[in-house]
């Protein structure tokens, strides 16, 4: 319902548009989202972990998350 038409897929949210991150440079990423109407104003958590895009396999799993506040 977050999807504002973007996205990978439903479980995947966003790309690198980097083909390669050395040891210890920063790699990144951007999504967007689309709030659904009528929703509450609150605090919302998306959850996700870096991914290979071929086989979804977990890369150094970090239990990273992105919060998103309406209000």
């Amino acid at each position: 319902a977050w999807n504002d038409g973007g996205w990978l897929s439903q479980i995947a949210y966003a790309t690198t548009t980097q083909d390669v991150v050395a040891p210890n440079q920063l790699g990144t990423f951007s999504y967007n989202i689309k709030p659904p109407f009528g929703i509450e104003h609150t605090n919302y958590r998306f959850n996700g972990d870096l991914v290979l895009g071929r086989t979804l396999q977990r890369i150094h799993p970090q239990g990273y998350y992105q919060d998103a506040t309406i209000g």
